[in-house]
């Protein structure tokens, strides 16, 4: 999943689709503060500014987010 700058998801892929439960065309104007959970959301801005910093960077951590069911769930 790629992240804009606004929040909200730019590229997706069919495993994020179905570990949060929402069509491709709901999750695209879902900001992303509202499915990733709030104590890892901080994570969000800090990576892209890696990725402003150095276009190449490609930066992996893990979070948790929330479903479109209420479930918290953990991606890497």
């Amino acid at each position: 999943m790629i992240i804009g700058p606004d929040g909200r998801p730019r590229i997706g892929n069919t495993a994020t689709q179905r570990l949060l439960g929402y069509p491709p065309e709901e999750l695209a104007h879902i900001p992303a503060k509202d499915w990733i959970h709030p104590e890892d959301f901080e994570l969000v801005p800090e990576n892209l500014r890696l990725v402003e910093q150095d276009e190449t960077a490609q930066p992996t951590f893990e979070l948790r987010m929330i479903s479109s069911s209420a479930v918290v769930v953990t991606a890497a």
